[in-house]
């Protein structure tokens, strides 16, 4: 209850602001955006257990028809959930390569050395496959 108390002191705009960044539609009423919202958070794992994971979220934001695609295809949703060895010695290093299909390129996730492994978890509108492959060497 304290949850929804607390959404439900937010102004409309503020609340909208926070469907989008969840990649949710930001369509109805403020009762039915505060409901949302809960219903996203009991979806959502505990905090406890995403604690130090990073999220990679991949969306064109430059492009308004972009975003009216990922909102058609029901916004974002948890595709894959890697968890990569880190790099046993060394700076930074490349440790894999991200391609999320229809976007041009590769992303590469970087990682310093670490005893603990890597967490992350990409984000994508459903229907929409990630590839993952070892990172290519960079030559300067």
């Amino acid at each position: 209850e304290g949850k929804k108390e607390e959404l439900r002191k937010l102004k409309v705009p503020e609340l909208k602001e926070k469907l989008r960044e969840l990649g949710l539609p930001v369509s109805g009423r403020k009762a039915e955006l505060v409901e949302r919202l809960l219903e996203s958070a009991e979806e959502a794992p505990e905090e406890e257990a995403t604690a130090g994971v990073g999220v990679v979220v991949l969306q064109e934001v430059d492009e308004p028809e972009g975003l009216v695609s990922v909102k058609a295809r029901g916004g974002l949703q948890p595709t894959k959930e890697l968890v990569i060895q880190s790099p046993n010695y060394g700076s930074l290093q490349a440790v894999v390569d991200i391609c999320v299909s229809g976007v041009p390129g590769w992303i590469t996730l970087y990682a310093k050395a670490s005893e603990d492994p890597i967490r992350a978890v990409v984000h994508t509108p459903r229907g929409i496959q990630v590839f993952l492959r070892e990172p290519f060497p960079l030559h300067c």
